[in-house]
C-alpha cells in the first residue's frame, strides 16, 4: 500500500518546493551555476570544507551576477543581501531535501534546554545533511509564527578558518536570515559577533538609520539558544530519526554520480520527512501523563505526600580518555527530563541519554 502523507507533511513539502521554484525563477540557471561552482572546488576555486555545500561567496556571485554592489540601487541592496543567505540555504537543502519533525514532547524539552557556558561548536559540524529544515510548531509571537527554519554551515572564503552556523527562518510568506559565529566562546558572544559584523557590512552600503536593527538583546539570544538546541540534537550519535515514509534510510550527504560530463549530484524527486525522537518523545509523554494523574489524585484525595515533578533537561559535556592519550575526546550528553518521585507499573521512569562522540578532527574545529 502506498504511503499517504499527512496534510501537515504535504503542506510543509509544498511550501518548501514553492521556495525552490520562486528562487529558481528569480535567478535563472541557479542550480546549474551552483553545481558548476561546486565542480571547481579545489581547482579554479579555493578548497572549502566538505561540510559546506557552497560558500556564500558562491551565492553572492549568483545573486549579483558578479557585479559590484555599487552598481545596484539602494532599494535592491537589502533584498539582494537577504537573497544571498536564502540562496545558500536552498542550494544546500535541495541536494537532500530533509524535513525534520520532532515528536511534540521532545521538541518542547529540547528547545527549552538551557545552553550555558562554552558553546559546543565542534558538535555542530555533524549536521546530518548540508542543510536541514526543522519544523517549529507554535514558535514566535502571533501573528508572526515561525513555521520552521533552515540550518547550514558556512565556510567563509573571505576569511579562511572563519565558520558560521546559518539560519533562514520560515514565516510562510517571508524568509529571514540569521547566523552565529562559531569561533565565539559562548552563545551570547556568537550572537553579538555575528550582529557586529552584519552592522559593519551594512554600514558600507546603507544609511545609518537602516543599521539600528543590528543590536543584540536577551530575547534574541534566548531565541537563538532554542534553535541551536534543536540543531544539536540532530548532531547526536544516537539521535532518534526514522524516515516518515517507512524505509530504513538515514540522512546523509549524497555522493556525486559519475556521468559523461563528470561527477554530478542528483537531488531527490521529493522531500523526505524525518521523524525525530519517536521513542523518547513517547516516554516523555508517558511521564507527563503520570505526573498529571498524580496531581489529579492528590487534588481529589487531599493527600499531603509529594507530587512527582519533572526535572528539567540539560546538556552535559565532559572529556573521555586519559589526558595524554591521542584518542581523548569531548563527549556531550543531552539529559532528558526526569520524572522524580513516581512509579509506573512498579518501575521508576528513567531518562534516555544521547551521547555525542566527536572525532579528533571535529574537536579541533571547536
Amino acid at each position: 500500500m502506498a504511503h499517504v502523507p499527512s496534510p501537515a507533511r504535504a503542506e510543509t513539502a509544498a511550501r518548501l518546493n514553492g521556495y525552490l521554484a520562486h528562487y529558481a525563477a528569480a535567478y535563472p540557471g541557479l542550480w546549474q551555476v551552483a553545481e558548476k561552482l561546486r565542480s571547481q572546488r579545489g581547482k579554479q576555486l579555493p578548497q572549502w570544507e566538505s561540510w559546506c555545500y557552497l560558500p556564500m561567496a558562491g551565492a553572492t556571485a549568483i545573486v549579483t551576477q558578479g557585479r559590484d554592489w555599487q552598481h545596484f540601487p539602494l532599494s535592491d541592496m537589502v533584498r539582494l543581501s537577504r537573497d544571498i543567505s536564502i540562496v545558500s540555504a536552498l542550494c544546500a537543502w535541495r541536494a537532500t531535501q530533509g524535513i525534520y519533525r520532532f515528536q511534540p514532547n521532545l521538541y518542547q524539552a529540547v528547545r527549552d534546554t538551557p545552553l550555558h557556558g562554552q558553546l559546543p561548536t565542534s558538535l555542530l559540524y555533524r549536521l546530518p545533511e548540508w542543510c536541514v529544515y526543522i519544523e517549529t510548531p507554535g514558535e514566535g509571537q502571533p501573528p508572526n509564527h515561525i513555521l520552521g527554519f533552515f540550518a547550514f554551515l558556512e565556510d567563509d572564503m573571505n576569511h579562511p578558518g572563519h565558520h558560521e552556523l546559518r539560519f533562514v527562518l520560515d514565516y510562510g510568506t517571508l524568509l529571514l536570515p540569521y547566523g552565529l559565529h562559531l569561533d565565539a566562546a559562548t552563545l551570547p558572544d556568537a550572537v553579538a559577533s555575528f550582529l557586529s559584523e552584519a552592522a559593519r557590512n551594512a554600514a558600507t552600503l546603507l544609511p545609518p538609520e537602516m543599521c539600528r536593527a543590528f543590536s543584540p538583546d536577551e530575547n534574541l539570544t534566548a531565541f537563538m539558544a532554542r534553535l541551536v538546541s534543536l540543531v544539536l540534537y540532530l548532531c547526536a550519535d544516537d539521535r532518534e530519526l526514522r524516515d516518515g515514509s517507512g524505509s530504513n534510510r538515514q540522512p546523509g550527504r549524497p555522493k556525486p554520480v559519475r556521468t559523461k560530463k563528470g561527477p554530478k549530484l542528483f537531488p531527490p524527486d521529493r522531500p523526505t520527512t524525518w521523524e525525530v525522537g519517536y521513542r523518547i518523545g513517547a516516554a516523555l509523554q508517558k511521564a507527563a501523563a503520570t505526573r498529571s494523574r498524580a496531581q489529579e489524585t492528590a487534588s481529589q484525595t487531599g493527600r499531603s505526600s509529594p507530587i512527582p515533578h519533572i526535572r528539567r533537561a540539560h546538556w552535559h559535556s565532559y572529556w573521555v580518555g586519559k589526558r595524554s592519550a591521542e584518542e581523548r575526546r569531548l563527549a556531550l550528553k543531552w539529559l532528558a527530563p526526569i520524572l522524580v518521585g513516581a512509579k509506573e507499573e512498579g518501575e521508576t521512569l528513567v531518562p534516555t541519554f544521547h551521547d555525542v562522540k566527536p572525532t579528533p578532527s571535529e574537536e579541533n574545529r571547536g
